[in-house]
This record gives C-alpha cells, sequence and structure tokens, in this order.
C-alpha cells in the first residue's frame, strides 16, 4: 500500500488562504479564476492521480487485486468553505483530493468527484466553489461527446444535480485539464451541464 505523509491538499490549501484568510462565499466562487490556485489545485490533483497509479503498481507486484482494473486514473479536488472553528471568522476553506476506483469490470465505479461530494457533506461544507478533474479524455458514457478534457462523469454529473445539489451554485466552476499537460478548460457547472444536453 502506498502511504500518504503529510495532508497532499497543503499546497491548494497554502494558495487560499494566501488569496483570502476569510473566505466568503464569493471569493470561494471566484478562487479557480487566479492562476496561482488553478496550478496548486492541478498540482494536486494530478499527484493523487499518480499516487493511485502508483498503489495499483504495487499491488501488481504483490498478485493483489487492482483498486482500478482499467488502469484508468483520475484525481479530483474540491475547494469550499466549512463553517469556522474560530469565532472571528464565518468560514474555513475546504479542499479535498481524491482518485477514482473500479476494482472489477461487474463493480460500479467511485469517482474522486464523488468522494469529494460525500466528504463534503461529512464536514457540513456549506459551497463547494471550485471542482478540478485531472484525467485522460474519453467518450462520456451519457452524452457519449469526448471533450478536449475529462469532464465530470454522468453519474457525478447527475449527484450535483440531485442528492448534492445544496453544496453547488449557479457560479461553481469545474476546471478540467490533461495530465502533464497545459491544457486547461474552465465553465461554470450549468455550461458543464449544457455542453451534455443536461440542464442545471
Amino acid at each position: 500500500m502506498v502511504i500518504i505523509s503529510g495532508r497532499i491538499e497543503e499546497p491548494l490549501l497554502d494558495a487560499l488562504f494566501r488569496f483570502s484568510s476569510n473566505p466568503t462565499l464569493r471569493e470561494a466562487a471566484q478562487s479557480l479564476l487566479r492562476e496561482d490556485i488553478q496550478d496548486a489545485a492541478v498540482f494536486v490533483a494530478e499527484q493523487v492521480r499518480l499516487i493511485a497509479a502508483r498503489e495499483d503498481e504495487e499491488r501488481r507486484r504483490q498478485k493483489r487485486p487492482l483498486i482500478n482494473w482499467r488502469e484508468f486514473y483520475v484525481g479530483s479536488v474540491g475547494i469550499g468553505l466549512t463553517p469556522a472553528k474560530r469565532s472571528k471568522r464565518r468560514f474555513d476553506w475546504f479542499a479535498y483530493a481524491a482518485w477514482n476506483t473500479k476494482p472489477h469490470r461487474n463493480v460500479e465505479k467511485y469517482c474522486g468527484e464523488m468522494r469529494i461530494m460525500r466528504a463534503a457533506k461529512d464536514v457540513r461544507c456549506r459551497h463547494i466553489g471550485g471542482l478540478v478533474v485531472v484525467g485522460e479524455s474519453q467518450y462520456d458514457g451519457g452524452s457519449g461527446i469526448q471533450r478536449w478534457t475529462l469532464d465530470p462523469c454522468e453519474a457525478c454529473r447527475q449527484l450535483m444535480r440531485e442528492k448534492y445539489r445544496r453544496l453547488f451554485r449557479q457560479d461553481t466552476l469545474v476546471l478540467t485539464a490533461q495530465p502533464v499537460s497545459q491544457l486547461r478548460i474552465l465553465k461554470t457547472i450549468p455550461r458543464l451541464m449544457h455542453d451534455h444536453g443536461e440542464s442545471w
């Protein structure tokens, strides 16, 4: 098993606190407009993607079941706000990174974005202002569309629209990027849904 020392999201949290030490809902929604925060978020998403790949390399050597049988690795990061633990502030930054898993062809996939939404709910996150996805582009299982970068899948988009709707707003930004590339696409959630023929 690959051991992660320290908090993988630390570079992103550092960039977020440099941006604002007393964050607001507006700042959470605007955070991914800043290049330094984009860079930190993409870096963290790429790191968790590589951790998942390294974990499977180790499992393959040990002849153990893989976490992703297709070897299709995606790193994701959520940026949001949680209620502040100190009374002088209303919110604290929330940053959570995760990877996707699908250990067998007949097992349901569990995307990094799904883990982010579940973690956000668990810590009473008030608002996810940004979502970052780093992975190789492929055809979308719901819309059949292939973009230059990998959008959250149809199952994740449905969770965003339904079960976890309260976590998102019209101005929540989604940043998608190709691994080890300068190619990035930034759009709002309504635009993301529209691109796949869905409504927000």
